[in-house]
């Protein structure tokens, strides 16, 4: 029995260090950090911090809502929501780095539960979409290019998906066609 526990302990050890995706858990309701592994340290730029605590995690771990720059709101963050027994998802959470770099993450949190039903954990997962939200911010300003160029165009100009309904119309074609925008896209183009 020892035997097979020792083995199972490696193969968690190992894959938890192999992981290519960051894991974090903490004690609840303490907000104790327990277990940070490899991909865990990289992302956050640092490991279990001993004053990290349920009331101080956004802080030591530097989190920052991305929409406002501000430190995450506790009640939001999915480590903390797990030590409150909700599962829960976000992907618009910021971390500083010791360095001054930062990463983007996207988290995912759950509750873990013993034997009674009650929370005696929380764990998270999570990854680093940074080069997804510079590729976000290239396409809406990319579309608000077409957008504008659309609208300013001499030209009337429609479109339609792939079952030939009209989904837009510029305002030239809306005076072309003496048309409102929503006349002309609640119908669709009839092929031969």
């Amino acid at each position: 029995m020892e035997k097979e526990l020792v083995r199972q302990n490696a193969l968690f050890h190992t894959l938890m260090d192999n992981l290519q995706v960051g894991i974090f858990m903490v004690e609840a309701p303490s907000g104790k950090p327990l277990l940070a592994n490899n991909k865990a340290l990289e992302l956050l730029g640092r490991g279990i911090l001993p004053d990290a605590n349920r009331y101080t995690l956004a802080e030591v771990y530097k989190a920052i809502k991305e929409d406002t720059g501000n430190e995450y709101p506790p009640d939001r963050m999915p480590i903390l929501r797990g030590m409150n027994g909700q599962t829960s998802h976000i992907d618009d959470m910021i971390v500083e780095r010791p360095d001054g770099s930062r990463v983007s993450l996207e988290v995912f949190g759950t509750p873990i539960f013993d034997e009674k039903g009650d929370v005696w954990a929380s764990l998270v997962s999570f990854y680093d979409i940074s080069e997804r939200k510079k590729t976000d911010l290239v396409l809406r300003e990319k579309n608000k290019f077409i957008s504008k160029l659309m609208e300013t165009s001499p030209i009337g100009i429609a479109t339609l998906d792939r079952e030939g309904a009209i989904t837009y119309a510029n305002k030239r074609a809306e005076e072309i066609l003496h048309l409102s925008k929503s006349t002309i896209t609640s119908r669709a183009y009839d092929t031969p």
